[in-house]
């Protein structure tokens, strides 16, 4: 992450759905603990969402409700 904020090029420019999708999940990773990643079936649910999107080579609804930002 700290390496992240010394890229100072993308700092002007929006980020893309995909970038929003995938801060939120990174986010949701490094915030609930193990034990919720593995036994909570809706933030599983929520996360899986998210991955299917990011892993999509076509089109695939953005989930607009999981919507993360740069650090």
């Amino acid at each position: 992450m700290e390496e992240w904020s010394q890229v100072s090029h993308l700092a002007d420019q929006p980020s893309s759905q995909r970038e929003r999708v995938f801060w939120y999940v990174l986010h949701q990773l490094h915030f609930w603990p193990e034990q919720n990643l593995r036994e909570d079936s809706t933030l599983r649910n929520d996360l899986d969402l998210c991955v299917n999107f990011l892993e999509s080579q076509e089109e695939y609804p953005f989930p607009f409700e999981y919507s993360g930002a740069r650090p």
